[in-house]
């Protein structure tokens, strides 16, 4: 099991669906998890619900390919956010907040958030 309590293990993989096991607390629902790939690049699951004994069910939010149990998982200890804002205005993202419209990425400076969809708590309150 993990040295630390801010990471965990993959347990199961069924397509998108990644089963984490936590030795100390475990993350929240909506919470970013990050995996370090061998070729540099980072795999986000977003936890979808909690399944008990320190166990979650996440969402790989992409391309599962090449993964098996034992790799370790990292908390974030945030949600997913995406950058907001002007600069954003004419833009195209992932749902991971990276440009994919081939412009000039964003500088450092611009704010990022995570809010529930307007739909769910009222038109009136953004």
């Amino acid at each position: 099991m993990s040295k630390s309590n801010d990471t965990g293990r993959i347990i199961k993989i069924a397509g998108p669906v990644v089963d984490v096991r936590f030795g100390g607390s475990i993350p929240n629902v909506n919470e970013a998890l990050s995996i370090d790939l061998p070729n540099k690049r980072k795999l986000i699951l977003e936890v979808a619900f909690i399944i008990g004994d320190k166990e979650v069910k996440t969402l790989a939010l992409g391309s599962t390919d090449g993964l098996k149990r034992g790799i370790e998982v990292k908390r974030t200890k945030s949600p997913i956010k995406v950058p907001v804002g002007m600069p954003t205005l004419g833009r195209i993202f992932n749902v991971l907040g990276d440009t994919i419209d081939g412009g000039k990425s964003l500088s450092k400076g611009i704010k990022y958030e995570w809010r529930y969809c307007a739909i769910l708590i009222g038109r009136n309150k953004i």
